[in-house]
């Protein structure tokens, strides 16, 4: 009297098909993440700026001191210091093309001095090398005037936060 025993396991081309199949899975989740980190790291140059402007209003307000945000057309970089020149924080831009030429202009937005006529297009400004940002997160009203890749556009930013509250592209 004989018995066939049959045992509860994995037959080899079971297991080596599950390996295949987990495998296939791994090599996409990876490829995926490794798209999404790649994308996430390129910022465009109006990011970047948004970036400086906002740290540059929470530095201020961390050290209880005014902050002075500018940029270096030699190297390319949006620095952060602090009123005794101290470098806080810098930002490059030079993200995509280092022969790409990268101009980033700051502008002081001046009071209409008694003409409320002018609109937001025609007011006066005062080109300036640093914004200066205080510790109660306020700042003059100010844009930034962007020319990378042949490509202009100003943008103006409201002087308690950081958005950008009107934009305009040549």
């Amino acid at each position: 009297m004989t018995r066939f025993i049959q045992s509860k396991a994995f037959t080899l081309v079971e297991m080596m098909l599950a390996l295949g199949i987990f495998t296939l899975i791994a090599s996409l989740v990876i490829t995926n993440i490794d798209t999404i980190l790649s994308s996430t790291n390129e910022q465009s140059l109006q990011q970047i700026i948004k970036s400086a402007v906002r740290e540059s209003r929470y530095l201020a307000a961390i050290h209880k001191r005014p902050t002075y945000l500018g940029f270096n057309y030699e190297i390319k970089k949006l620095f952060i210091t602090d009123v005794d020149g101290q470098i806080l924080d810098d930002f490059d831009c030079n993200y995509k093309d280092e022969l790409q030429d990268v101009e980033i202009t700051f502008h002081h937005i001046l009071p209409n001095r008694g003409n409320p006529q002018l609109s937001s297009q025609e007011q006066v400004s005062e080109q300036v090398n640093w914004i200066i940002f205080h510790p109660d997160r306020s700042s003059m009203p100010f844009y930034v005037s962007l020319y990378y890749n042949e490509e202009k556009s100003t943008h103006h930013f409201d002087p308690f936060s950081d958005l950008e509250f009107l934009k305009n592209s040549k």
